[in-house]
């Protein structure tokens, strides 16, 4: 390859040599020389590789454009049902709950169990909203209740002149009164602070527990003129709980078997350990639970009977923080009706494991 200069216009030139044969099977054959040069202006080659260049160049671009354009489509298309389940989760508020996940969303098998999911999250907070709001109210009709009482309690000794002795039983009575708001409210703490407060590291053993909440409960036993049947329990049972929510667990569950036992009755405890589980059950003799307090039974401030009243100092949460502390702890209570007569609580707790296996 040569550069040359043929007047105004530069060339480049390719030359090729070689030989030729002439009757080339015969003995007089004849061997020519050859020499091919070839030229071409270097203008017209610099023309043709930009044309080539701006040729390859627009239609990279009108590919690019064509491409993003059907990409952006493609995109905001695929993206309109995650839009949509947006646009449906921004109408939720305190006064709607009413969330239908879009059929768009439903068509897309990818879609599909985050549209699921975000029905079951909204209809579980709906219901936990709701029973905050429930437990509000009640709250505050019950310490309005309460207050009223002391009020009018104190209300009637100002209406006219008593003896000292009427005064002194008007503010024993008030005491009373007093004492029994203070453990309304020491009870909503102690709700509170076992739905809300984060789990922890700690660990009781069981048996001690419901052997110290036997021993407490004896006096209210004697008083009701109900026994205690305990068998032997598995000194090294542990659960996963502090052994003051243990200790509250067991004696809520006691008493309320105490409070609905008959006189001269008796009230069953046992403990038995189930694989990784442990089964703690609490029976008693009364009269059972009715068919239409079944669904309350683990209702905040709900009273199924006079044995449950003011008057008995009972304030409705004793079996709500049984079941707060059962659920913190990924545990189960339950409340039947026993086939041979009274009732029976159930708890299932997880043994306590000092090596958890992590997930």
């Amino acid at each position: 390859m040569s550069k040359e200069r043929i007047g105004v216009l530069a060339y480049r030139f390719l030359v090729l040599t070689g030989e030729r044969a002439i009757d080339p099977g015969t003995p007089h054959a004849v061997y020519h020389h050859i020499l091919v040069v070839y030229g071409l202006p270097e203008g017209h080659v610099w023309h043709a590789i930009f044309e080539a260049v701006r040729f390859f160049a627009i239609s990279t671009l009108v590919l690019l454009g064509i491409t993003a354009f059907v990409l952006s489509w493609l995109i905001r298309r695929l993206l309109l049902p995650i839009r949509e389940l947006a646009h449906q989760a921004e109408k939720i508020d305190s006064e709607n709950w009413a969330f239908d996940a879009p059929g768009s969303s439903k068509r897309f098998v990818e879609l599909r169990p985050l549209a699921a999911s975000l029905e079951k999250t909204i209809l579980r907070l709906q219901r936990s909203f709701e029973q905050q709001r429930r437990f509000t109210s009640d709250a505050a009709h019950e310490l309005k209740t309460d207050l009223a009482i002391i009020k009018s309690s104190l209300q009637l000794l100002t209406m006219k002149r008593r003896t000292v002795e009427e005064y002194e039983n008007g503010l024993w009575q008030g005491l009373d009164d007093i004492k029994r708001l203070e453990k309304t409210v020491r009870e909503m703490l102690t709700l509170a602070r076992l739905e809300q407060a984060p789990k922890e590291r700690q660990s009781c053993n069981i048996a001690l527990a419901m052997q110290e909440a036997i021993a407490q409960s004896q006096p209210f036993a004697e008083l009701r003129q109900v026994r205690v049947a305990h068998g032997g329990f598995d000194e090294a049972i542990d659960v996963p709980m502090s052994k003051e929510d243990a200790l509250l667990l067991c004696s809520n569950v006691l008493v309320n078997a105490l409070q609905h036992s008959v006189p001269n009755g008796v009230v069953e405890v046992a403990a038995e350990r189930e694989g990784e589980t442990i089964l703690l059950s609490v029976r008693d003799h009364g009269a059972g639970i009715a068919k239409e307090d079944m669904p309350f039974l683990f209702g905040a401030f709900y009273r199924g009977d006079a044995s449950r009243s003011r008057k008995s100092g009972g304030t409705g949460l004793g079996l709500s923080i049984c079941k707060a502390i059962c659920n913190r702890m990924d545990g189960k209570i339950s409340i039947n009706n026993h086939p041979e007569g009274g009732a029976v609580v159930d708890i299932r707790l997880p043994v306590f494991s000092a090596n958890p296996a992590r997930t």
